[in-house]
């Protein structure tokens, strides 16, 4: 197993028999809370939240053996053993490209066993140096910082670009600060599909120079890397692989100056906005900082993304000062041509794939909901038929994006709608299997009901028609 040494060989010391090795201090924990939920457990992905809207979350991470001291080549024992740090991230977008952030770090809990070397002179023990662990509760150095999208989509390939700014306010005395001004700046790419996204990141990172040992171990600037990758379990669970490191500048990727480690982890979203991740990996390399193992629990809050306004066609006044005037849009229906997959035949925005262009199957009209075609079911049986799953889709995403929609019905009609027990039944069945689907993609299942209505003979049956009712399903 890989340990993390402090690698120090002493020949000559004063004549005592210990001593508390002086030190400059630096920030021994080496993650960084990512600024928002929806980017990675360690790392930043390159999309933003959304015009105002915000994310919050208390991220937890637990190092075991951070720092350890070695001489000749063996551990001599833990300066650090247990590290545990707290961080408060918070994030608001602005517009749909740019983010602002806060990364709070408290050190809640940090252990050791005050090791000491032994200290030689011609070749005779003639004292030790005992190395103290740092105090078991700190401040850390607050980072603020931004973002920005700056080529691509929600889906698709992506390019962005983040700058944060530590501030020296914690305590260099107990390994949690840098004790000076510094800077993170950092590129980033992904490529996000509907089953998932994979990224990497390449950065520069501006950190004073400070000394634990003078000439043993001395902090500087840093490059800065990482790999992400994302797979959409379910619609709620994503499953992750994450890589991150750091080199020292001016000696990179030299064995003992460089930082690797890895976590692998799922986060959870539950309604209404909450999030919950796991993750936990080992270190990879020897560097100072880099854990044997490390473990990270978050718990994050972010509203839902609001469908845009009903009817828009283009920006703002206020967005157009930013972003300038809209481009060519032959349909009016705010996206671009040459975004536009369906450019000639408008797309309602009503939360259903507003993106793409094309006009819905399902669509929200003066607060009633209209299925273009119906839900229509194989002939005898409760089963969508292959046309229909899209339109499922389509109206689970609806009821997502329209909570104020409390009450929905839906009814089923059988095949021949002649009013028998027989149709009644395959009715109900029908209307009963749409509201599971339904409540499968995320939509609150005390708003849906569900019925089988026998009809009109004379109207053609085998369908789903979809009511908003007043007082209740």
């Amino acid at each position: 197993m890989f340990r993390r040494l402090l690698a120090v060989a002493v020949f000559a010391l004063p004549t005592r028999a210990s001593a508390q090795a002086a030190r400059e201090g630096f920030a021994l924990d080496r993650y960084h809370a990512p600024p928002s939920i929806e980017d990675g457990l360690g790392r930043e992905r390159p999309d933003t939240l959304g015009h105002l809207r915000p994310s919050a979350a208390l991220v937890v991470d637990y190092g075991y053996a951070p720092l350890v001291l070695g001489q000749g080549g063996d551990a001599i024992g833990n300066v650090v053993g247990h590290q545990v740090v707290g961080h408060v991230a918070a994030a608001l977008g602005i517009l749909d490209r740019f983010q602002v952030d806060l990364d709070v770090p408290v050190t809640l809990f940090q252990s050791g066993d005050d090791p000491a070397i032994l200290a030689f002179h011609d070749g005779q023990p003639v004292g030790a140096r005992t190395f103290e662990a740092p105090g078991s509760f700190a401040m850390g150095d607050p980072a603020i910082g931004g973002s920005v999208l700056a080529l691509g989509e929600k889906t698709g390939p992506q390019i962005g670009a983040s700058l944060a700014f530590p501030l020296p306010l914690g305590s260099q005395e107990d390994l949690a600060s840098d004790g000076g001004f510094g800077m993170r700046l950092r590129a980033d790419g992904a490529l996000v599909g509907d089953g998932g996204s994979i990224g990497a990141g390449l950065g520069f990172a501006r950190r004073p120079r400070r000394a634990f040992e003078p000439g043993v171990l001395e902090t500087g600037n840093e490059i800065t890397f990482d790999l992400g990758a994302y797979l959409s379990v379910t619609d709620d669970v994503e499953a992750l692989f994450e890589l991150g490191g750091a080199t020292e500048f001016r000696e990179a990727f030299a064995s003992d100056e460089t930082a690797i480690e890895t976590l692998l982890g799922a986060r959870m979203s539950l309604p209404p906005g909450l999030v919950i991740g796991v993750g936990a990996g080992p270190g990879l390399t020897r560097a100072v900082g880099v854990p044997t193992l490390r473990a990270v629990v978050e718990v994050g809050f972010a509203p839902a993304r609001a469908a845009a306004p009903v009817g828009r066609t283009g920006p703002s006044p206020e967005e157009e000062d930013i972003i300038g005037p809209a481009a060519t849009d032959r349909d009016s229906d705010g996206i671009p041509d040459e975004r536009d997959l369906c450019p000639v035949d408008a797309e309602p925005t009503n939360g259903v794939d507003d993106e793409d262009g094309c006009p819905d199957t399902v669509r929200l009209e003066d607060g009633r909901i209209r299925l273009i075609g119906g839900i229509a079911f194989e002939h005898g049986t409760d089963q969508t038929t292959a046309e229909s799953q899209q339109v499922v889709e389509e109206l689970a995403a609806l009821l997502v994006a329209h909570p104020e929609l409390a009450s929905v019905r839906i009814q089923g009609y059988g095949d021949e709608r002649d009013g028998s027990r027989q149709d009644l039944a395959l009715a109900t069945s029908r209307a009963r299997a749409v509201r599971a689907r339904l409540v499968e993609m995320n939509v609150d299942e005390g708003r849906l009901g569900a019925r089988g209505v026998p009809g009109e003979p004379s109207h053609s049956g085998g369908h789903i028609e979809v009511v908003v009712v007043e007082g209740g399903p």
